[in-house]
């Protein structure tokens, strides 16, 4: 765990539960299973509004750059 100094309000130290999805080096090869802490924790930001893959975001993303 990192100390105190390492995190910040809003941040999540914990497993994020991924899960192996699709092929090796494609871009979504992991993503968050249903129970991560991520998912539906992420600041809203207007000005982003599609996520790493191009889908849109939701009105409360998930962290990180791929949703759910």
């Amino acid at each position: 765990m990192p100390g105190p100094a390492a995190s910040g309000p809003g941040d999540i130290v914990a497993d994020p539960r991924l899960v192996e999805s699709g092929t090796m080096y494609a871009a979504d090869w992991y993503k968050l299973r249903d129970d991560s802490p991520a998912v539906d924790k992420a600041l809203t930001l207007f000005q982003v509004t599609r996520d790493f893959l191009g889908r849109p975001r939701g009105t409360v993303p998930d962290m990180g750059a791929i949703e759910k």
